[in-house]
């Protein structure tokens, strides 16, 4: 991008901070966002919001391990049972709703000990929500997997919903992309 594209303006607030506030209005009982400990703007942004802010003592190398450390501060923090669920929500998407992140608490709620995916022509997206019994998993997996190696190793209880908006696709990688959203949303 060259420049922190979580930091990127979004709808009046950086994109972190869109990210954390609709997943708060969702009324998700804890959001996590896990930075590195040099990242200090970033910091700033999300200490603008009600997310609980992880350091991890190294530095991520990919999202697994980001997702590791994220899910382990939950542990300590919020005591999650086995009926409970986590999103794994990327920061660099912009185009998150309250709606689709109800949507799968409703369906959670329907079905649960499933992980739900939305779907979107075909094609998976985010937020994917996750049962409380994967988290363990997340450490096991091999350094070369990502998260997406947990769909893989339990095909009969992913659960995907259709969902009618492409933005469950979208993401920030490119000026481009950050153009295009712009457009798009019109804002």
């Amino acid at each position: 991008m060259g420049r922190p594209k979580l930091l990127l303006p979004w709808k009046g607030v950086t994109v972190i901070e869109h990210v954390v506030q609709t997943l708060l209005d969702a009324e998700c009982s804890e959001v996590m966002v896990v930075i590195r400990s040099e990242d200090q703007l970033l910091q700033e942004a999300v200490r603008r919001t009600r997310a609980t802010i992880v350091i991890p003592p190294v530095n991520p190398i990919d999202m697994r391990m980001s997702v590791q450390y994220g899910l382990q501060e939950l542990v300590q923090s919020c005591n999650p049972q086995p009926c409970d669920a986590w999103f794994l929500v990327p920061a660099d998407q912009p185009t998150l709703e309250v709606e689709w992140v109800k949507t799968l608490q409703q369906v959670y709620r329907e079905h649960p000990l499933e992980i739900h995916v939305p779907v979107f022509e075909g094609r998976r997206g985010h937020p994917v929500l996750f049962p409380w019994s994967l988290a363990q998993e997340v450490t096991a997996l091999p350094e070369d997997k990502g998260i997406n190696a947990l769909l893989q190793a339990h095909p009969a209880i992913v659960r995907e919903h259709v969902f009618h908006f492409r933005g469950i696709l979208d993401d920030l990688d490119t000026p481009d992309d950050y153009r295009r959203l712009n457009r798009e949303y019109r804002f």
